[in-house]
């Protein structure tokens, strides 16, 4: 089992803090210029890291504007959308967690 690539910092009693890659949002992007290995890149407006090309530097994770990027275990991670199939939005009992396209 993998941990969370989502964050979520309660900031009562104003709305929790989400930790959570805004790509679409994110001027210049600036993680993937900060890559010096080219281990980020964007397909389909979602932000992918190769962990195997990856090597752990935290460059990306200091210049996230979203605090989205964590480093575990050496490696980069962020939220990749679970291949399209967000666990996240299945898990969350409340429905607070929802796919954009569904209307409030």
């Amino acid at each position: 089992m993998q941990s969370s690539r989502i964050g979520i910092t309660p900031n009562w009693p104003d709305l929790p803090k989400i930790l959570v890659c805004r790509f679409e949002d994110c001027a210049g992007h600036p993680c993937i210029e900060a890559c010096p290995v080219a281990a980020i890149r964007e397909s389909a407006g979602v932000v992918l890291i190769d962990a195997e090309t990856c090597i752990g530097c935290g460059a990306c994770e200091v210049v996230c504007p979203y605090q989205a990027i964590k480093l575990e275990d050496g490696k980069a991670l962020k939220c990749d959308l679970c291949g399209g199939d967000p666990a996240c939005i299945k898990e969350c009992v409340t429905g607070a967690i929802r796919d954009k396209g569904v209307a409030d």
